[in-house]
């Protein structure tokens, strides 16, 4: 995907949802003192040009029940997956504790 050049209010926008990625569309417009409808077009455009991949919740870990002290995402191919099934017990635990969201959903 080519580059394009961010203005000044995309580039704002984009370091407001960096800091707080739920950040409600009414506050964001009051600080870039556009609509929420032009806000909303501009956070839509920023995820289909790139700019914005993807949203991360940062989970508490103690609250899980696991002990972690990181949550590391891994995209592996699926044909190669079964090679990280072939952990030691106690780490499959945390294995799971990673997929999480895909095996309760």
């Amino acid at each position: 995907m080519q580059k394009k050049e961010l203005d000044q209010v995309d580039k704002k926008i984009l370091n407001i949802l960096m800091l707080e990625a739920k950040k409600p569309l009414k506050e964001i417009a009051e600080v870039v003192f556009l609509s929420i409808p032009a806000v909303a077009a501009r956070i839509e455009k920023l995820e289909k040009e790139g700019y914005i991949q993807a949203y991360y919740a940062q989970v508490n870990a103690a609250l899980t029940g696991f002990p972690a002290r990181a949550f590391i995402q891994l995209d592996v191919p699926l044909e190669k997956r079964s090679g990280f099934m072939c952990l030691p017990e106690h780490m499959r635990r945390s294995w799971n504790a990673a997929v999480w969201p895909e095996n309760t959903l």
